[in-house]
C-alpha cells in the first residue's frame, strides 16, 4: 500500500512468525510540521496485523520528531506481534 506520508526517514524490519516465515514491516517517519501552537510529527507502521498511522506533538519540531521515533518503538513492542516475540 503506497503511503501519502511526507516521509523523511524509513526503516525496513523483518517480522519472524512462529512458523519460521518472515514478512516485511516498514516504519516511516514524517516531516515535523507546525500545527497551531506546537509541532506535529506523523508516522506510520505497515506490515503488522493492521497499518498504524499515528502522530505525536511536541513544543518544537525536534521534540516532535524525537517523540515520534520513541513512540514508534513503543508501538512495535506493544503490538500483538511484538508481544508474541
Amino acid at each position: 500500500m503506497p503511503s501519502n506520508l511526507d516521509a523523511i526517514a524509513s526503516r525496513s524490519l523483518e517480522l519472524r512468525h512462529a512458523d519460521g516465515t518472515t514478512s516485511p514491516v516498514v516504519v516511516r517517519i514524517g516531516r515535523p510540521r507546525r500545527d497551531a501552537m506546537d509541532y506535529r510529527c506523523d508516522y506510520e507502521i505497515e506490515g503488522l496485523s493492521k497499518v498504524r498511522t499515528l502522530h505525536i506533538r511536541g513544543v518544537v519540531d525536534v521534540q516532535s520528531l524525537w517523540l515520534a521515533l520513541v513512540d514508534a518503538g513503543v508501538e512495535l513492542r506493544s503490538s500483538d506481534e511484538g508481544k508474541a516475540g
